[in-house]
C-alpha cells in the first residue's frame, strides 16, 4: 500500500500503533486516535449505501496497512466503539436465530438473539469483541460487520418494491409464491447487489425484522400484509403446495426458453429456405434444413403440450388454494357466529328479553304520561299568574290614559297676575295696531306712485 490514506500526517505514528494501553494512561489521546479513526471509516468505507457490510479480518488490514507503518495495531477498538454504538453489526449475531417449535406443524418463530445490537433499540449488553483470541496471523476475528443504517435503508426500499412489482400486481394466490431468482429480480436486489451475501442480508431482514417473506432453502412466499413469523396457520411456512409452485413456475420458465429457442430456429430455417443461398445449396443439404425444421416443429408442439398440462396444473393449484382460503374464511365467520349467538343464548331467551323491554317500556309510557300531567298542572298555576300580572298592567295604562285625558281647570288669578295679563294683552294690542298702521303706510304710497301725474 501506498502513504495515499486519508488520515493526518502528524498522528500516523499514534493512528498506527497499539494504542490501548493510553486507554488508562492518556485518555484524551485513546479517544482522539478513536475519533480519528471513526471519522475515516464514515467516510471511505460506510458512506456508501449499497455496501451493507465490510469485511474484518486480515483484507481490512490489508486495506489500512501504508508502506512505513504497516497495518493498524489497534483497528478493533475503533470496530468495538461502532459495535457498541450499533452503527456497526457483526454477522454472527445479526444471522444467529433460536428457533423453537410452536404447535405440531412445527411453525417457528425468531428468538430475541436476532434482536441484539441495536437493531430494534438494544444494547451491546455482552461486549463484542472484534479481536480473535485464537492464535493466527492476524489479530482480527474473520467477520463481516454488517452496516446498521445501509441495511435498514436498503431493506425499507426493497419492501416497497416487493409491495409494488409483487403484492400490488397479484392476482392469484401463486403470484405470492416465487423462486429466490425470481424474487431476486423482480424486486431488483440481484441488479442492485450481485453478490451472494448482500442479498441474503436483504432477504434476512424482510424475514425476521419486517415479517414481509418466509424463506426456505428455493422458495420464497410474500405475505400480503405484515406478519409474524412463527404464526400458527399455514400462511408463516412454506408449504408442499408453495414448493410444487415453484417447481411449476420454473418448470414453465424453463420450457418458455425452449419453445423460444425452437421457435427461432424454425423461423431462420424457413427465411433461409426462402433465400438464394438455399437454392444455390445441394438437394442433401437442403433435405437435412427440412428435416431440421420439421423436427424442430414436432418438438415445439410437445413442448407446448407440456405448457399446456403445467399451466392447468397451476390453474388447479390456484383454484385449490383459493378454496382453502375460502374455507378458512367461512369456518372464522361460523365460528364468529356461533360465539355471538352463544352469548345471546336461546330463542326463548330473546323472547323473555323482548318481553321484558316491552314490559319496561310500557312503565317508561306511564311514567311519562304521569309525569306530563304534572307538568300540565305547573303550566296552568303559571298561566293564571300571568293572566292576573297582565291584567293589573292592562287596569294601570288605562287609568294613566284617563288621567291624560282629563281637562285642566283654570285657578282664579291672584292680583298681581291679572296686572300681569293685562299688561301683556294691551302690548299685544298696541304692537298689532302699530303693524296695521304701518302696513297702511305702505299700500298707500305705492298707490300714489302708481297714478299716473295729472
Amino acid at each position: 500500500m501506498n502513504n495515499e490514506i486519508d488520515l493526518p500526517e502528524s498522528r500516523l505514528g499514534s493512528l498506527y500503533k497499539d494504542f490501548r494501553e493510553l486507554k488508562d494512561l492518556n485518555p484524551e489521546g485513546y479517544q482522539a486516535n478513536i475519533n480519528t479513526w471513526k471519522k475515516y471509516f464514515i467516510k471511505h468505507l460506510l458512506n456508501d449505501k449499497n455496501t451493507l457490510s465490510i469485511k474484518c479480518g486480515k483484507p481490512l488490514l490489508h486495506k489500512l496497512s501504508i508502506d512505513i507503518y504497516g497495518e493498524p495495531k489497534s483497528i478493533d477498538e475503533v470496530l468495538d466503539n461502532f459495535i457498541g454504538e450499533n452503527i456497526l453489526i457483526p454477522s454472527e449475531t445479526f444471522f444467529d436465530t433460536e428457533w423453537t417449535d410452536t404447535d405440531r406443524n412445527s411453525t417457528r418463530t425468531v428468538g430475541l438473539l436476532t434482536k441484539l445490537f441495536g437493531l430494534l433499540g438494544l444494547d451491546n449488553s455482552k461486549e463484542y469483541t472484534t479481536r480473535s483470541t485464537a492464535d493466527k496471523d492476524t489479530y482480527l476475528k474473520d467477520v463481516n460487520l454488517i452496516i446498521r443504517d445501509n441495511m435498514k435503508a436498503a431493506a425499507l426500499a426493497i419492501a416497497a418494491k416487493t409491495r409494488d412489482n409483487i403484492i400490488d400486481k397479484a392476482s392469484e394466490p401463486s403470484d405470492f409464491v416465487l423462486s429466490r431468482n425470481q424474487f431476486l429480480i423482480k424486486t431488483g436486489i440481484s441488479e442492485q447487489w450481485n453478490d451472494k451475501y448482500s442479498q441474503d442480508i436483504i432477504l434476512f431482514y424482510l424475514q425476521y425484522y419486517s415479517k414481509l417473506i418466509v424463506c426456505k432453502d428455493d422458495v420464497i412466499k410474500v405475505f400480503q400484509t405484515s406478519t409474524k413469523v412463527g404464526e400458527t396457520g399455514a400462511d408463516s411456512s412454506i408449504t408442499d403446495v408453495d414448493s410444487a409452485i415453484v417447481d411449476i413456475k420454473n418448470t414453465l420458465l424453463l420450457l418458455n426458453r425452449q419453445t423460444e429457442k425452437l421457435e427461432n430456429d424454425i423461423t431462420r430455417i424457413e427465411n433461409k429456405s426462402h433465400s438464394k443461398v438455399f437454392r444455390s445449396l445441394s438437394k442433401n443439404v437442403q433435405k437435412d434444413l427440412i428435416r431440421n425444421k420439421i423436427l424442430s416443429q414436432r418438438h415445439l408442439e410437445k413442448l407446448y403440450g407440456n405448457q399446456s398440462n403445467l399451466n392447468d396444473m397451476l390453474r388447479q393449484l390456484n383454484i385449490s388454494v383459493s378454496n382453502k382460503t375460502m374455507f378458512d374464511t367461512l369456518q372464522q365467520s361460523h365460528d364468529a357466529i356461533k360465539s355471538i349467538n352463544t352469548y345471546i343464548g336461546t330463542v326463548d331467551k330473546v323472547t323473555d328479553l323482548l318481553d321484558n323491554i316491552e314490559s319496561e317500556n310500557e312503565k317508561a309510557t306511564e311514567l311519562n304520561d304521569l309525569l306530563s300531567s304534572s307538568n300540565d298542572v305547573t303550566n296552568k298555576i303559571a298561566d293564571d299568574d300571568i293572566d292576573q300580572e297582565l291584567a293589573e298592567l292592562e287596569q294601570k295604562m288605562t287609568d294613566e290614559k284617563n288621567k291624560n285625558a282629563t281637562p285642566v281647570k283654570e285657578s282664579t288669578p291672584t292680583e298681581d297676575e291679572s296686572e300681569l295679563l293685562e299688561r301683556l294683552r294691551n302690548v299685544k294690542i298696541a304692537d298689532t295696531n302699530n303693524q296695521e298702521i304701518q302696513e297702511n303706510k305702505v299700500k298707500e304710497t305705492n298707490k300714489k306712485v302708481a297714478e299716473p301725474a295729472v
